[in-house]
């Protein structure tokens, strides 16, 4: 099942678990994320931000484990730009674009602008628990 994680989802199961964590511990175990290079350099921008030492600190093992341990395990497409926006926060469309490229069959997110939308052509989106109940009842 291809599930386009957004950046919120991996950075709250990296550094404070719950159930975004139990999102994350299915990647190459049922779900292959998808990324675009703009997702990827987002998500490496804030696991790496200094707002987040405290927490690198505690993990095990260094963040640039993770950005290779998804870009092994998932997919990345190259982005096409939308020609209009979609998501109420324009940063969040980088998400939706790259649902529709790599074909994913949802959008796992934190983010309220994204959740407003509830779906984008055809593609739902789901908060962490959300998609963890439809992945159990499928």
């Amino acid at each position: 099942m291809r599930v386009v994680l957004d950046t919120n989802v991996i950075v709250s199961a990296l550094f404070f678990g719950g159930v975004p964590r139990k999102v994350y511990d299915l990647v190459g175990m049922g779900i292959t994320p998808c990324f675009t290079q703009d997702t990827l350099a987002e998500l490496t921008d804030i696991v790496t931000h200094q707002k987040f030492e405290q927490e690198r600190s505690r993990i095990s093992f260094p963040v640039s484990d993770i950005i290779e341990k998804l870009r092994a395990k998932g997919v990345v497409v190259e982005a096409r730009p939308l020609t209009i926006r979609i998501s109420p926060d324009p940063s969040d469309d980088m998400f939706l674009i790259c649902a529709i490229i790599s074909d994913a069959e949802c959008i796992v997110s934190g983010d309220d602008h994204l959740l407003s939308l509830k779906n984008f052509s055809g593609i739902p989106i789901m908060t962490p628990r959300q998609f963890l109940r439809s992945v159990r009842r499928g």
